[in-house]
């Protein structure tokens, strides 16, 4: 795989726990000497993720997650047999989507989207940015936050407006996913990290523990759409002056 420079916006939770995820499953098809870190290059970030395991190429580890196969129901899922899926049953601030849907459909859904995409992601830029019309995702992604419909909420519970497809993000969905079975937020926090680590060491790196490796500590929120009730959206981060 050798090295890639992937553009992120670290504000956006879903993009920072997508290079979690990518890192883990880079790790697990490449092995344990995957390493990852953030970059400041210009005006904006980047995630760089290096292997000296030249087996794989990441469009191809990206087209590997779309073929992965799915199985289990609502509490836990199998994602082939790289890893078992089950955070979101943890009280995850971040398992906030519609009753009607469920996490088997929605990584499906993000896969059979991505799929006829794949040779895109020759460009790494597009692993975050790649975007699809469509429906029926989840609100991980702050670039999503504007209709609570787009993403998958009730018809009814929303007062019958009419649904109107939007931009999705399949890969970064995909890839989140993965990150936030590795870790989660402290708080609604995370801090990036700006030297090379493995994937084992991403807990510790986004909850602070890893002194001389941090580099920004970043704070969102979630809001609920219905109070009371799993419809909320996720906002982009600030940063925390320490």
């Amino acid at each position: 795989m050798s090295n890639f420079k992937i553009p992120v916006n670290t504000k956006n939770p879903a993009e920072f726990f997508a290079c979690i995820g990518l890192l883990d499953f880079a790790t697990r098809v490449c092995g344990d000497e995957t390493f990852g870190h953030f970059e400041t290059l210009g005006n904006g970030d980047v995630f760089s993720l290096s292997s000296p395991d030249n087996t794989y190429t990441l469009p191809q580890i990206l087209g590997l997650l779309c073929d992965t196969p799915i199985k289990g129901g609502e509490s836990e899922l199998q994602f082939g047999s790289y890893m078992t899926l089950n955070w979101w049953g943890k009280k995850s601030p971040l398992a906030a989507w519609s009753g009607a849907l469920r996490p088997s459909n929605f990584l499906a859904t993000a896969q059979e989207q991505l799929r006829p995409h794949t040779n895109q992601l020759l460009d790494p830029l597009n692993m975050v940015t790649l975007s699809l019309k469509g429906s029926g995702m989840i609100t991980l992604d702050a670039r999503m936050r504007n209709d609570a419909l787009d993403i998958g909420f009730s018809h009814d519970k929303l007062g019958g407006k009419e649904k109107q497809p939007r931009r999705q993000y399949p890969a970064t969905l995909l890839l989140a996913f993965l990150g936030l079975q590795r870790c989660q937020p402290q708080d609604l926090s995370y801090w990036t990290w700006d030297r090379p680590i493995p994937s084992s060491l991403t807990q510790a790196a986004t909850w602070g523990l890893l002194p001389g490796y941090q580099k920004h500590h970043l704070i969102f929120q979630v809001f609920e759409y219905v109070p009371g009730q799993s419809y909320a959206v996720v906002t982009f981060a600030d940063h925390i002056k320490e």
